[in-house]
């Protein structure tokens, strides 16, 4: 049995706390740890193009599954706007892609909706909306309060920030360092997509 010093209430943060720019930080990140995304929808992601030409717009990843279908891959870090699902829809058609993936901190009932409509209905590609969010590595205070040890959680899929290369951006260096060492954590689960 544990004591309740050890049980406490996993925090959620706004992906935005864990990295200020969606396309220089987040897409990057994700970029160089693709397999973080393939794990959580169980397919190879690989060959990650990051703002791949869709005629007169960009798509942020374009990459390919174990089968060498192209898997566009669209990040939002808010609430997901009509906007965004037109630049899904767009880069899948120009693009030829299979798949789309959709990432984004919290998705409006209505285009988890749209995007059940779409897989049942609308063939020649499968979508997926995809929950991202931070959450800071779970701690507990020791007697003097000064330091802090680090603990296990149970999570879907995560992935350090730290494997990000902080160097290369001094906008997460800094939301790392305001966040303090051990590193924020990325959670990243799906919403709804093709079984």
């Amino acid at each position: 049995m544990q004591n309740d010093d050890d049980v406490g209430t996993l925090q959620r943060l706004s992906p935005r706390k864990v990295f200020a720019h969606e396309a220089h930080d987040f897409t990057a990140w994700l970029e160089e740890n693709i397999g973080v995304l393939g794990d959580v929808l169980s397919m190879g992601l690989t060959s990650v193009e990051r703002e791949k030409s869709a005629g007169d717009f960009s798509a942020d990843l374009l990459a390919e599954d174990e089968h060498g279908s192209r898997v566009t891959i669209e990040n939002q870090l808010e609430q997901t706007d009509h906007k965004h699902l037109g630049q899904v829809l767009t880069y899948l058609a120009v693009l030829d892609a299979e798949v789309a993936i959709w990432i984004t901190a919290d998705a409006r009932p209505e285009h988890v909706s749209a995007v059940s409509w779409i897989n049942e209905n609308a063939g020649g590609g499968d979508f997926y909306l995809v929950k991202v969010e931070g959450v800071p590595p779970p701690v507990r205070a020791s007697s003097d309060h000064s330091r802090f040890v680090r603990e296990g959680a149970p999570l879907t899929v995560e992935s350090k920030v730290g494997a990000f290369n902080p160097c290369k951006s001094p906008a997460l260096s800094q939301a790392v360092s305001r966040l303090r060492s051990p590193e924020p954590r990325i959670r990243i689960s799906p919403y709804v997509g093709s079984p």
